[in-house]
């Protein structure tokens, strides 16, 4: 019997699962800890199966080089050649974390997603995954009529600068707490220094809050009504509607921009009516950024999901 492996690598857990026509056969999580070697973790769970895979895709959160990626978090090593040494796979492929992502984007159906606003049912064209997570993920599925194809980039680093008066102020105060991030001597930054969960400390830090408050709490105090925090929520929500209608433009996403990943996931009270209407606000081309529908994803294995709809391109 022909079986494949997949795993999806995260700063946390390693997910890796055998995969039989092309579903999950048999899953296995391990924690990430410091002494973990990818490769030979990969060699184990082949050795309890009995076996050498077809092929193997692995997915890691860092870019990919000459077949290898570091791992933006903690440093560990996904190569394609070690891989395929001690696995004895005939096909080996790693791929970025949200290349994943984009590539899950493919299989989803309208039992995976919530809709957001106005967005209507799944269809087909351009698809892009934007993921709030540790960091801002972004990856784009485009659509050539009869397949799709993924495209890796980076624009969790796109920029983000005040979008209202009263924002200045919240950017001077970020560009002396995280002046690594700022875009030469402006008032922008890279995205994910705000929209994300290594970010969003530092943009309450900004609104006047204190530090080494982590994102969970933040969104709690916002619930509790506690004004800075709210403060610190409504601007991640209205960046995050205005960097996804941007993508959701730039690529004529009309089969869907879909938001996932942890700190999304966790909060869906994000998206509402305001999300809807910052993320369609698009000037003269408001229409277009509407027929790009905007959902939360739901289901939580998606990296996975990308890991195993990759297969067919590795092999």
């Amino acid at each position: 019997m022909d079986w494949d492996l997949v795993a999806d690598i995260g700063g946390t857990n390693m997910r890796v699962a055998q995969i039989v026509a092309g579903r999950i056969a048999l899953r296995t999580d391990f924690p990430m800890t410091p002494d973990r070697n990818i490769a030979e973790t990969l060699k184990s769970v082949c050795d309890e199966l009995g076996g050498a895979p077809r092929a193997v895709v692995a997915a890691g959160a860092g870019p990919v080089r000459s077949g290898e990626i570091l791992l933006t978090n903690g440093g560990w090593r996904v190569s394609e050649s070690e891989i395929g040494a001690v696995t004895g796979a005939r096909h080996v492929r790693v791929i970025n974390d949200f290349e994943a992502a984009a590539w899950s984007l493919a299989s989803l159906t309208d039992a995976d997603v919530t809709p957001i606003g106005k967005s209507g049912p799944l269809t087909e064209g351009h698809r892009v995954a934007v993921g709030p997570g540790t960091g801002l993920g972004v990856g784009s599925l485009m659509w050539d009529g009869a397949r799709y194809h993924v495209i890796p980039g980076e624009g969790g680093h796109v920029a983000v600068g005040p979008r209202r008066e009263d924002e200045v102020p919240v950017f001077q105060r970020m560009a002396e707490l995280w002046p690594e991030t700022r875009l030469g001597d402006t008032l922008t930054f890279e995205a994910e220094s705000i929209l994300s969960g290594t970010g969003l400390p530092v943009l309450f830090q900004a609104c006047g809050g204190a530090a080494g408050v982590k994102g969970a709490e933040i969104f709690a105090q916002a619930q509790a009504n506690d004004p800075i925090a709210r403060r610190c929520v409504d601007l991640f929500r209205a960046h995050l509607a205005s960097v996804a209608g941007d993508l959701a433009v730039t690529l004529k996403a009309q089969g869907g921009l879909f938001l996932l990943g942890g700190v999304a996931q966790a909060n869906p009270g994000l998206f509402d009516e305001s999300f809807w209407d910052t993320y369609t606000a698009g000037g003269r081309f408001s229409d277009l950024r509407a027929s790009c529908g905007v959902y939360l994803v739901t289901i939580t294995d998606f990296g996975l999901r990308g890991c195993i709809n990759a297969l067919r391109v590795a092999t």
